[in-house]
């Protein structure tokens, strides 16, 4: 059972980083939109940037903190929330804040 939960997580992980690439990618290209409202790619970049951080992050808090899931399961929490927000305040935030 373990090993089946392992290989579909490793097919997961697998596929969710080709679509990362796939958007860092287009990211690169569009970085030279001459529309303004669609030049993101910097916030784009940063993005993914902060999600790799953060799940590197919960990667090793996770093998630290293995002996201790009340602990884990919380600072996952807690990082899985914070990249969500910082990765929606990257993208949004200059929008909502232009004049």
């Amino acid at each position: 059972m373990i090993a089946e939960a392992n290989n579909f997580m490793t097919f997961h992980e697998f596929f969710l980083s080709k679509w990362q690439v796939a958007g860092c990618w287009f990211a690169w290209n569009a970085r030279i939109v001459s529309i303004p409202a669609l030049n993101d790619s910097k916030y784009i970049g940063l993005s993914v940037y902060n999600v790799v951080i953060m799940c590197a992050s919960a990667v090793s808090i996770s093998y630290i903190l293995s002996d201790q899931p009340d602990y884990l399961h919380l600072i996952i929490g807690l990082l899985v929330i914070l990249c969500t927000t910082t990765t929606l305040c990257l993208v949004f935030g200059p929008k909502v804040c232009s004049p």
